[in-house]
């Protein structure tokens, strides 16, 4: 899993950056989860603000697979 600060321009759509963020800490990530079950993990950031046109995008990765799952 990644987490990203994301920078947009909505006027120029030439205008995008995504950062990542180092993960302090992780507590209960699983390496797997069975599907139709649900996990709770933490993952601990360094602290941070977001202005008028940024947000924050968490990108999993499927582990033996192409597919990709982001929340923004």
């Amino acid at each position: 899993m990644k987490v990203y600060r994301v920078s947009t321009n909505n006027k120029r759509k030439a205008s995008y950056q995504e950062l990542e963020f180092d993960v302090i800490h992780k507590c209960n990530f699983p390496k797997k989860v069975s599907s139709g079950n649900s996990q709770r993990f933490v993952f601990v950031l360094p602290k941070f603000s977001l202005g008028d046109s940024e947000g924050v995008e968490f990108e999993l990765l499927e582990n033996n697979g192409c597919r990709k799952f982001i929340l923004k």
